[in-house]
């Protein structure tokens, strides 16, 4: 008897919000999302048992606790020095993450498009904190970003001619890539990320080393060759 006069209660009470929700239109302290979520809340009261309701109550109570609050680490950065302090880092394990550092302006349109891209891949991959700044899960990249109008010199002093634009850094091999990236281009940066996430910094030194060494060794191939074409033209003169 109890359990179906609970039930009867609480389908009594999402039919009264359903015919209240009109009125909460009229009231401009309450907010978009309050209203839908009474009206959501009240259709399905109507569907599930009386128990039932609590649970998924407290179930979306907890989902919002557990995921609603959690939000990426991207470090805002306002000066030259600023910039330096973050590359260092605060330790050694710090240094030598992948850093990934974006240029943008709070004008420019597309940059608010990669901006939502920038954010959700730095939840994927950066730290996580809740709304106090505390760390709830370590990631393996760390993200910063710079306002263009605010530090228009420094960004200058970068060759920065387009926006967005990315930085990607690691340690003691220093600037890797830097290149502008649109949000259409994203997935660039995405790959980018994974090509040098997880390499250690010495095996990126080698194979710059070994990049070097290549082209240096083209260039005195190719100086070779000039010389070889050069001296055969010549000999070709002299029997003329």
């Amino acid at each position: 008897m109890t359990g179906g006069l609970s039930q009867r209660i609480q389908r009594l009470m999402a039919v009264i919000l359903l015919y209240l929700s009109p009125l909460f239109d009229q009231v401009e302290s309450f907010s978009d999302y309050s209203l839908q979520r009474y009206r959501v809340e009240s259709s399905v009261a109507l569907r599930l048992s009386g128990s039932d309701f609590l649970r998924h109550n407290n179930h979306d109570q907890k989902d919002h606790r557990t995921t609603g609050d959690r939000v990426p680490q991207i470090t805002t950065i306002d000066s030259l020095d600023e910039y330096l302090d973050f590359l260092r880092g605060n330790d050694a394990e710090e240094h030598n993450k992948l850093t990934v550092i974006k240029f943008y302006a709070s004008w420019c349109k597309s940059c608010a498009k990669f901006g939502a891209k920038y954010r959700h891949l730095a939840l994927e991959e950066g730290d996580q904190v809740d709304t106090d700044g505390r760390v709830l899960a370590a990631g393996r990249v760390r993200f910063a970003e710079v306002e263009f109008g605010a530090n228009k010199h420094m960004c200058k002093s970068f060759g920065i001619k387009r926006l967005p634009y990315v930085h990607i850094h690691k340690g003691k091999a220093g600037k890797l890539e830097g290149f502008a990236c649109g949000p259409s281009k994203f997935q660039q940066l995405v790959d980018k990320v994974k090509e040098y996430r997880d390499v250690d910094v010495d095996e990126i030194l080698l194979k710059r080393e070994l990049e070097e060494g290549q082209a240096f060794g083209n260039d005195i191939i190719q100086g070779l060759q000039e010389d070889q074409a050069m001296t055969n033209s010549t000999q070709s003169v002299f029997r003329i």
